[in-house]
């Protein structure tokens, strides 16, 4: 994740994240392991989930802070058991 703004984003939280396709996606709130992100910054997301599946999927999460702004992003991949391959 990059904060694109002009402010520093104060306790960055993933807020929301679904799954479609062939796979399994226990989500589970979390916190970015920075929870600060300065302008021009880039981050990790990480949540505490567990995924499993085989196939085709695709993934969205929400990322929002306390200065209000939130964004949404999708990715779509192939996962093999717990390993997924995002291009």
């Amino acid at each position: 994740m990059k904060n694109t703004g002009d402010e520093t984003a104060h306790n960055v939280t993933i807020t929301n994240a679904t799954a479609d396709g062939n796979i399994f996606f226990n989500f589970q709130e979390s916190k970015l392991s920075g929870e600060n992100l300065e302008p021009g910054k880039v981050t990790e997301l990480g949540t505490n989930s567990m995924v499993l599946g085989f196939g085709n999927f695709s993934i969205s999460i929400t990322v929002s802070c306390d200065e209000g702004a939130s964004s949404t992003s999708s990715v779509i991949g192939l996962i093999f058991g717990p390993f997924m391959i995002i291009p």
